[in-house]
């Protein structure tokens, strides 16, 4: 037999190839960062502290004694009511002010008294005052009769008592609106008018008036 070929020798083995896996990039940890354009919540505003209103000062009443009454404050020869920029409001427990001015030329009314509130009266009572320069009183007597005067006067012109009492009657001739076509041709001038010397003025035995009108006046108290 014929001998066997030898086997042709095997070369070396290739070493099998490494294959590497890539290791994946560790997760990131944290919040994912807001997109652009992204807007952050907003912090509720805070709301602001409301400040306490001042406490109102205290109404100041003037002591004048009663012979100086006339002169001080009916007449305000020395104009001291009148710095104050209001008209005087006079309490007398005594009463003895409004027995005076009876008999003094001022033209006032009683507030109880019935006849003296009708509106006509107020009315030409007002006018003539303002026409010729005169005081203008309301005796309120022993109570205090604010509302109640502020209803009259309405009847004749819608805020007539305030516009007495802030002095508006007696600007721009407002005192003009209460003038009726039957007065006399002296009211119908805006022009003959006494203004410079009209003053107005309450006297009342209440020696508390309610706080309203106080602040409104200028307060002045009767001592012996």
């Amino acid at each position: 037999m014929p001998p066997k070929k030898p086997s042709p020798a095997k070369g070396p083995s290739k070493a099998p190839a490494k294959t590497t896996v890539a290791s994946k990039a560790p997760a990131k940890t944290g919040s994912v960062p807001a997109k652009q354009g992204a807007t952050a919540a907003k912090a509720p505003a805070a709301t602001p502290k409301k400040e306490p209103e001042p406490a109102p000062k205290p109404v100041v009443v003037t002591d004048v004694p009663f012979k100086q009454v006339d002169a001080m404050v009916v007449y305000d020869k020395e104009g001291t009511v009148k710095a104050t920029g209001k008209w005087a409001i006079v309490m007398d427990e005594n009463s003895l002010i409004g027995r005076f001015l009876r008999h003094r030329d001022v033209n006032m009314l009683t507030a109880p008294d019935n006849a003296d509130m009708q509106p006509e009266v107020i009315r030409k009572a007002l006018l003539g005052s303002v026409k010729y320069g005169k005081p203008f009183v309301i005796d309120m007597m022993e109570t205090d009769m604010y509302e109640f005067l502020v209803e009259r006067f309405d009847e004749i012109l819608p805020g007539l008592f305030e516009m007495v009492i802030d002095k508006s009657i007696i600007k721009d001739e407002s005192y003009m609106k209460i003038v009726k076509d039957s007065d006399g041709p002296e009211f119908h001038s805006k022009y003959d008018y006494n203004i410079d010397d009209f003053s107005f003025l309450i006297i009342t035995s209440c020696m508390a008036p309610k706080e309203t009108i106080l602040r409104k006046m200028y307060p002045v108290k009767v001592v012996n």
